[in-house]
């Protein structure tokens, strides 16, 4: 029984260290570039990612100045999906910056690549065809994908 109250403890030592606004802060950081892609689309989230919240801004790294650039037409979209979807209303601009992207976020991107999950509701769709030719040459493209 000590032992879990021991093991408590230095949970409760170790949450005490951080500040709730900072836990938020990562949060919502998570969160925005985990939904990268949908937020500002695949172009744009292969070459961005959201870097940092300071005082009253979103902090965005791009790999080029012509990313920044689009990211910043988009900053309503952005700075709309931050109000609705966290407690950071002050944040009200976007900042970019120029630099390279972690290794980690190249991977996650590149495995959001479309996949062949709609395979089967394909093979029906090609079996309306009428053209019997046609029908057998897509039918078996679309048997050896995967």
């Amino acid at each position: 029984m000590k032992d879990i109250e021991a093991d408590f403890s230095s949970l409760t030592n170790l949450a005490n260290q951080f500040d709730k606004n900072e836990i938020d802060k990562i949060i919502l950081l998570k969160k925005l570039n985990r939904n990268w892609s949908d937020l500002v689309g695949p172009v744009l989230a292969n070459h961005s990612y959201a870097k940092d919240l300071s005082s009253s801004a979103l902090v965005i790294e791009t790999t080029h100045s012509a990313y920044s650039q689009e990211l910043h037409f988009q900053s309503k979209k952005i700075l709309d999906y931050i109000k609705s979807n966290s407690k950071f209303q002050f944040i009200n601009s976007i900042k970019c910056s120029i630099g390279k992207l972690p290794k980690r976020l190249n991977k996650s991107t590149a495995s959001k690549l479309p996949t062949l999950e709609g395979k089967d509701s394909l093979i029906l769709s090609l079996e309306k065809i009428k053209d019997e030719e046609l029908k057998a040459k897509l039918l078996k493209i679309v048997e050896v994908m995967d």
